[in-house]
């Protein structure tokens, strides 16, 4: 479930038998949210990063682009970003490397390795004085029972989440539908491996 609190305590009021899993989308959604506070505070002119003859605005652009992109996918231009990062920008490099061992909790860790591994992190979170990722190490030891129980039940609402993308796509694609059932059927079409007629068929 999402960690939002009114859904934890009725879970806990009406299944207390279960395990509460914490979403691992809503928990890369925080690290996300915690690293753009970081560029969104560092100066930009303190000390510049230079990007193929980018103006300083297209290359701020590309620098939030490449923090929250996945280590694994960026491009010659992403790595050298990081790279002067490292060596002009150390908090935001540390705010960078920190979302990065974070995402490290999903890869295929045992329960037991995971628990580990969030622990190590907030030590890490905490001690890099950074204050959205120590807020962040603070929301995280407050759900960490559901985050490690997610793990544990190989449990995500990712599947969830991509249909609500989906269906906010949808409606953004057709500036709006004149009925309900319009956009049920569409979703039906689009996502739902339902048989819907078709206007033009008879």
């Amino acid at each position: 479930m999402d960690m939002t609190r009114i859904y934890r305590e009725a879970a806990r009021t009406h299944l207390p038998q279960a395990a509460i899993c914490s979403d691992p989308f809503q928990l890369i959604k925080w690290v996300g949210e915690a690293l753009d506070q970081v560029h969104l505070a560092t100066p930009r002119d303190s000390a510049p990063i230079q990007v193929d003859g980018r103006s300083p605005a297209k290359t701020w652009q590309k620098v939030r682009t490449t923090l929250r992109a996945a280590a694994e996918n960026l491009d010659m231009v992403g790595k050298a970003i990081i790279n002067q990062l490292r060596i002009k920008q150390k908090q935001l490099f540390r705010a960078w490397q920190l979302k990065e061992n974070l995402r490290g909790l999903y890869q295929g860790l045992t329960a037991k390795a995971a628990t580990r591994h969030l622990q190590k992190w907030c030590r890490a979170a905490t001690r890099s004085n950074i204050n959205a990722f120590m807020t962040l190490a603070r929301r995280i030891r407050h759900h960490f029972d559901g985050i490690i129980a997610a793990i544990t039940h190989r449990l995500s609402n990712s599947r969830i989440e991509g249909i609500n993308a989906g269906i906010r796509l949808i409606q953004r694609r057709a500036n709006g539908y004149a009925s309900l059932d319009n956009l049920i059927e569409m979703i039906h079409l689009c996502h739902g491996g339902v048989p819907t007629r078709l206007p033009t068929h008879p």
